[in-house]
């Protein structure tokens, strides 16, 4: 029996449009100026634009895009909407962008929003756990077959994604 590790997942919280900061700037021996900053946790790209001046008045700027991104993401192929009766398949891209091949298991939830409880879509046989492998900077494609079911007004979805020994 394998022992069951519990992973704490950082929720996203921050998701601010501007990133603004003071940084502390660090210099190297050549003259280099080393630094880092936390941006919002919006994952998206970001144009960095810095102004450096100096005590005699010489200046520099410069301006780049940096994309902010997670060592591991999933992101969901939404239907823009479904009817009752549908029968689809819902799927979902896994992004690893570690520096490893990764081991990751996938579960996805549905449940009404209004009453926070779950709804099974599944069809018959499937499963809501899916437990994949993905090379780094590799992506996998995943998939469940659901079935919307008479009487179902609202749906939503959550999906957790965790990596590692299982």
């Amino acid at each position: 029996m394998r022992k069951e590790e519990k992973v704490t997942v950082p929720l996203r919280t921050n998701f601010n449009e501007t990133a603004f900061f003071y940084p502390q700037l660090r210099t190297d021996s050549s003259g280099n100026v080393v630094f880092s900053f936390t941006t919002p946790d919006a994952l998206t790209e970001w144009k960095v634009m810095m102004l450096a001046y100096s005590k005699d008045l010489k200046t520099g700027s410069l301006i780049r895009k940096i994309k902010a991104r997670k060592e591991l993401m999933v992101m969901p192929n939404l239907p823009r909407f479904v009817r009752q009766g549908d029968q689809l398949a819902f799927s979902a891209k896994l992004i690893n962008l570690s520096d490893k091949s990764l081991t990751v298991r996938v579960n996805i939830e549905f449940f009404n929003p209004i009453t926070q409880k779950k709804v099974n879509l599944f069809d018959k046989g499937e499963k809501p756990v899916r437990e994949v492998s993905v090379e780094e900077g590799k992506n996998a494609l995943l998939q469940w077959n659901i079935t919307i079911p008479e009487g179902l007004d609202m749906m939503a979805y959550r999906i957790k994604a965790v990596s590692g020994e299982f």
